[in-house]
């Protein structure tokens, strides 16, 4: 049986591989699995002066759509109040942010794809 074949395993490596991604290209994880009564966010990130909340989703097959296809607009919007309620805890007024997203697949012969989706949801 494969590791990841438990889903929280398969979710904790890709949060794991989006955040050394993103680390990579300059982004700085301030929080990891920040929850709320609203919700949860993957990834908080700054970068340039703002900040970017990262939904992470991982796959091993497209039987049920792309990583990023899961994000559907109840999602998005949970996400966008979540972002905001992260916003107001820390005091954070008037900073510039925006939501992300970073898709990762195992592929079929064991490769892993990365895509970092910047902006998809209009908070």
């Amino acid at each position: 049986m494969a590791w990841w074949r438990k889903k929280k395993d398969l979710g904790c490596w890709g949060e794991e591989v989006a955040k050394r991604y993103l680390q990579g290209k300059g982004y700085k994880i301030i929080a990891e699995h920040w929850t709320s009564r609203i919700g949860e966010l993957d990834l908080v990130a700054t970068k340039d002066g703002r900040y970017i909340f990262v939904e992470v989703k991982t796959r091993t097959s497209r039987a049920f759509g792309t990583p990023e296809e899961s994000i559907d607009i109840w999602k998005q919007r949970k996400l966008a109040k979540t972002s905001e309620l992260f916003l107001s805890k820390h005091r954070l007024f008037d900073v510039p942010w925006q939501i992300d997203a970073v898709a990762v697949e195992i592929m079929a012969d064991g490769q892993t794809d990365i895509r970092h989706l910047e902006n998809v949801v209009q908070g």
